[in-house]
């Protein structure tokens, strides 16, 4: 990794993650509030993956609508029934909202989608329940049961040659997702060995022994995570080895429940994963990371496809939800996070991307095969989609197609992959049969192909492969130097020994929502980029508040093309939103050249803070008084102020929503003092206000908007 590319890089994330949190940058605020609802929690991965677009499409400041200035801003509201859903819909009509996410619970999709379709603005949800059929104002943000459970029984049935599977079903509640795998099955002619759902009067135990005795080449268990977690150490336990297959695989503590010998080799199917290596899949992760500091799922990356595209239908239709849905209908086939956004599909469909995963030695997910709709794609390191900018486009891309030369592993089993163009070059991993790959360059007699692998370039022997396209196209490569020592001649040119090269992959917090004293987790993937092995070496962290310093050594190094996930474990003893750097190669242990060198220190971002004790949004008529934590009314809106009530204190914050914490607030509100002087002006859209409450106990409030001669705002206390 170049010096100058790194600076770069950490400028952009630090920029994203300090200075547009959530899309509220100074130049933001001036524009009016377009506002998009979501039906679910503002901490669930649908509202993160919103606000992680709120963030990029406000990067440059307002836009243009109409002639009018906005910038994106998202509004929560959680339901669990049809009337509180009603009551949800209502409330984002009132704050004028032009978009709704959620809710993406199956059940509550399908109880209230009339609620849903009477909203009168788009509406998007990631239900993905082939009984729920998208219509009207209605669209559905990512592939539906049917062709993810195809893709899934393509895997096992093809890739894995496997067809005596039993599947195993925890409730009623993943009757869908039973449904559409038998379906699947039956569209390749298989029967299900057997098809076991769970009673109350069954311990787990029978179950297990249920399905060893049809001695079944793979298991789909669908089910809640605890379920699926008991089954499978069940079936382990009892000595079955083959595949298994669940839907907990999408939940990010699923795996970290097992034992660590148990988390490799588990399948499953997701319409998108954070761990795609495509360069739009890396930069959406690491942006969400640094906003949030747990991994984006699945939904998070379908949330954003869609608002991305119905902001971009406002900005050429107008504020007309009529005419926005009239013309992301008419959007073609273009790039996205998921794969492709595809609005052409048909019954208000817009994605058909399905990712078969596969957990490697460390629990975290890969993908194994790649689907959209029916089709199958090529590999993930060899179909990357044209680099986006962070800030989406005006106009989506046309989608991505294969270009060049590609080569198709044609060997009766796998084809090894090294790090150079020979037998004695370390095997560095390998391709199956079918594998297509892209071809970037080969040695000088064509007999060794210069591939990309891991994130990195390899090479495979082109003896078993068949080569689509114009071989004259591809460069002649020199390959690293050998890994023997050789004669040198006197006419020898010097040649710059090869190193390794340790670089950051990601980083992710366990528990997410960091808390004080209370330990948690950084868990840092890291990888060798170079063609040589890394010996041993540490990286080491310093967290903040309170400048706690933990190390980990990476016990035998890293090989050529390696990677590996080092914990460093700490607690601190107050709240606060920090910034580190993780130092990859403590006292430069590993000689990496200059440029290896200049990658060791990336940056971290994470928030440390107390729970909440209430978070929603309301909205207040003029001379409206009201109760922020149940304790008595503690703010009144005037019309022209937010002024205090009662022996309740409040301040006007000079920093962002996302920058408040608990240590902040308690530190600014402390002063019995404060209260004398309301918030006038009247509070302008993004304006944040501190609150002590009349029971003392500390809140802050974000002003969203108005609804005529109402103040909308969202609001949380601790």
């Amino acid at each position: 990794m170049k010096t100058s590319r790194l600076l770069v890089l950490i400028t952009v994330i630090m920029l994203f993650a300090i200075s547009i949190p959530l899309g509220h940058t100074a130049a933001s605020q001036a524009g009016q509030p377009l506002v998009i609802g979501v039906i679910g929690s503002i901490d669930g991965p649908t509202a993160r993956g919103l606000q992680v677009a709120a963030m990029r499409l406000n990067a440059n400041g307002p836009f243009n609508i109409s002639g009018k200035a906005y910038s994106v801003t998202i509004s929560a509201k959680e339901a669990a029934t049809v009337e509180e859903l009603q009551a949800a819909v209502d409330e984002f009509k009132t704050l004028g909202a032009v978009a709704i996410f959620g809710p993406d619970d199956d059940a509550l999709a399908k109880a209230g989608f009339d609620v849903l379709s009477a909203a009168e603005i788009p509406v998007f949800i990631g239900a993905t329940d082939p009984a729920i059929v998208p219509a009207g104002t209605v669209f559905r943000t990512r592939a539906n049961e049917n062709i993810q459970m195809n893709a899934l029984v393509e895997a096992i049935a093809t890739d894995l040659k496997q067809t005596k599977i039993v599947v195993y079903q925890g409730s009623e509640e993943y009757a869908a997702k039973g449904s559409a795998f038998t379906l699947a099955l039956a569209k390749r002619s298989i029967t299900p060995a057997s098809v076991l759902i769970q009673t109350t009067d069954i311990a787990i135990a029978e179950v297990a022994t249920a399905i060893i005795g049809t001695t079944p080449e793979a298991v789909l268990a669908l089910a809640d995570p605890k379920q699926v977690a008991e089954l499978y150490l069940a079936l382990r336990a009892d000595g079955y080895t083959g595949t298994f297959a669940t839907n907990a695989i999408e939940d990010p503590a699923f795996v970290e429940t097992l034992p660590e010998a148990n988390r490799s080799s588990l399948f499953g199917v997701t319409n998108w994963t954070s761990g795609s290596i495509r360069k739009d899949s890396i930069d959406f992760t690491t942006d969400y990371q640094q906003m949030f500091t747990d991994k984006p799922q699945g939904l998070s990356a379908a949330a954003y496809d869609s608002a991305v595209a119905i902001v971009i239908a406002y900005r050429r239709a107008g504020l007309n939800p009529a005419a926005a849905i009239a013309t992301l209908l008419k959007f073609p086939p273009a790039d996205s996070i998921q794969g492709t956004f595809n609005a052409t599909l048909g019954n208000n469909e817009l994605s058909a991307n399905a990712n078969v995963i596969t957990t490697g030695e460390d629990g975290a997910p890969g993908i194994f095969v790649r689907f959209n709709g029916d089709l199958r794609l090529l590999g993930e390191d060899v179909q990357p989609t044209p680099t986006p900018s962070r800030t989406p486009t005006e106009t989506p891309l046309p989608t991505a197609t294969p270009d060049g030369v590609v080569a198709t592993v044609t060997a009766s089993t796998s084809l090894n992959v090294r790090n150079g163009p020979g037998f004695e070059f370390d095997k560095i991993g390998s391709l199956k049969k079918g594998d297509q790959v892209r071809v970037l360059g080969a040695n000088a007699d064509f007999t060794w192909l210069l591939i990309p692998f891991r994130g990195g370039q390899a090479w495979i022997l082109a003896e078993f492969t068949s080569i689509f396209g114009d071989k004259s196209t591809v460069p002649i490569v020199a390959g690293p130097p050998q890994p023997t020592s050789q004669v040198s001649t006197a006419t020898a040119t010097p040649v710059q020994a090869a190193k390794p090269d340790i670089v950051y992959i990601n980083a992710v917090f366990t528990p997410s929502n960091l808390q004080p004293n209370v330990p948690f987790t950084l868990a840092v993937t890291i990888a060798n980029r170079g063609s040589v092995p890394a010996g041993e070496f540490a990286i080491a962290a310093t967290f903040k508040p309170g400048d706690v310093y933990t190390a980990a050594v990476v016990p035998g190094g890293l090989g050529a093309a390696q990677q590996a996930t080092v914990n460093l474990s700490a607690t601190v003893p107050g709240t606060g939103v920090e910034q580190i750097a993780v130092v990859l190669d403590l006292n430069n242990t590993v000689d990496e050249g200059p440029e290896g060198e200049a990658n060791n220190q990336p940056v971290v971002n994470y928030r440390v803070d107390r729970p909440y004790a209430a978070q929603s949004s309301a909205t207040l008529a003029p001379n409206t008084n009201f109760d922020l934590d149940g304790g008595g009314d503690d703010v009144i809106f005037t019309g022209t102020s937010m002024d205090p009530t009662g022996q309740s204190a409040i301040a006007l914050l000079p920093v962002q929503f996302t920058q408040v914490h608990y240590d902040f607030l308690a530190q600014t509100m402390g002063s019995a003092a404060l209260g004398t002087q309301p918030v006038g002006g009247p509070p302008a859209p993004g304006t944040v206000i501190g609150v002590r409450t009349n029971q003392g106990k500390f809140a802050v409030i974000q002003v969203v908007g108005y609804a005529g001669n109402s103040i909308q705002f969202n609001y949380y206390v601790y």
